[in-house]
């Protein structure tokens, strides 16, 4: 008999930490309906940190950029560093 948390059959529930086991708790105390909900909650929380994940990479790749054609430190611009720091 596996583990109820992720099916292995060398594991445990107690193998898990204290979170994990109480959020399988939460989920398996679910009715159906509140678990599709949950999960349509997760798919839009995904889609969300991905469009952020791809804004902060084109500010990272911008200031990249800008740094390749900086001799130092001193001389890279203010406004660069500015516009990075609002993306975040």
């Amino acid at each position: 008999m596996g583990c109820k948390i992720c099916g292995r059959g060398s594991c445990t529930e107690s193998f898990h930490s204290l979170p994990e086991q109480e959020q399988y708790s939460k989920y398996e105390a679910m009715s159906d309906n509140a678990l599709i909900s949950e999960c349509v909650d997760k798919d839009n929380e995904i889609a969300e940190l991905n469009t952020r994940v791809c804004e902060l990479e084109k500010a990272l790749d911008k200031l990249t950029d800008v740094a390749a054609e900086c001799d130092s430190w001193e001389s890279f611009p203010q406004g660069a560093l500015d516009e990075a720091l609002s993306v975040l």
